[in-house]
This record gives C-alpha cells, structure tokens and sequence, in this order.
C-alpha cells in the first residue's frame, strides 16, 4: 500500500484531512514565498550579480517615456511591441553588468566625489547654472527614486564610461 493509496482510503478522516491541510499550506508558504520571491525578484545573474525585475522594470518604463517623448501621438501599442524594447533593455542590462564585472577585475572604481561631481553638473538639477538640490529631489521623487539609488545608478554609469573609455583609449584607428 502506497502512501497515496493510503491516504485516498482515509481521505474522509477528519484526522487526515488535518495533516494534509498542514502539508499543503508548509508547502506553499515555503515554496510559494521563499523560493518564489528569490526567484521572482531575480529575472537573470551575470557571475553572481543578479539583474533584478526592478531594475528591468524601471529601465523598460524609462525607454517606453523616451521614446513617447520623442514620438508623441505618433507612438502606438504596436510600434511599442515593433521595437522591442523589453528585449533592448535585458540586452542593455547584461552588458551593463558584463562591464561593471569586468570593471570590477580591474579594479576600477569611481569615487564619491566622481559621482558627487556628475550629479551637480547635470543640466536638469540647475537653476541659473547652479545646482538646485529641491529641483533635484524633485526629479528623484518624479521618477520614483531616492537620492541613494541614483547615486548608485549614476556610480554604474560612470564606471561604465571608465571602462569603454579605457577601451578607447587603448584601441588606436590608423590614417589610412
């Protein structure tokens, strides 16, 4: 008699049903949450470094914004799907991440003051050629960020152009 035959044969038990609720619901909590939130969160990694569905999320909704900036009332659902973009930013993201692993094995890093620099010279937070930090945190709420996850994105960037930049630098183009 198998443990199924067993338990088809007592299914009426007020006993059984008991421990068969228990086992359900130890299953679902465990596997259900836990093992489904860490997979749930992670939608890639990239030696050991994982890609979250945020991040795709966020990249994906930034690049939709720019392109209706830049199309208007001409950017449909289908022009959407057309230009796969859902594919352009996971390609985006693991390069990204390729970049950032490599730059860490050259131990390339970018400072505080690297990153403090980038973001009072940006354009979009000045008022009159100054850095104004209420337009800044009032970009940051905008776009749903904190002032900690943009100066983590803008290190990345920045590592990122080091990295292509020494690139550059090494590869050098003949005159002829």
């Amino acid at each position: 008699v198998t443990m199924l035959e067993m338990m088809r044969k007592h299914a009426r038990n007020w006993l059984m049903k008991i421990i068969l609720g228990i086992i359900i619901i130890v299953f679902i909590f465990y596997f259900g949450t836990i093992g489904g939130e860490r997979k749930a969160e992670t939608m890639a990694t990239i030696d050991g470094k994982a890609i979250a569905i945020v991040d795709f999320q966020r990249e994906y909704q930034n690049l939709i914004d720019l392109y209706r900036q830049q199309y208007g009332d001409r950017m449909t659902d289908d022009l959407l799907k057309g230009l796969n973009l859902k594919h352009e930013v996971f390609d985006n993201l693991i390069n990204q991440a390729i970049i950032l692993h490599k730059a860490n094995e050259l131990k390339l890093d970018v400072t505080a003051e690297e990153v403090r620099t980038s973001i009072l010279s940006f354009p979009a937070f000045q008022r009159n050629g100054a850095f104004d930090d209420r337009i800044y945190r009032q970009m940051l709420r905008s776009n749903k960020m904190t002032p900690e996850e943009f100066e983590d994105r803008q290190k990345r960037v920045l590592t990122i152009a080091k990295v292509e930049n020494l690139i550059l630098d090494a590869v050098k183009v003949s005159d002829q």
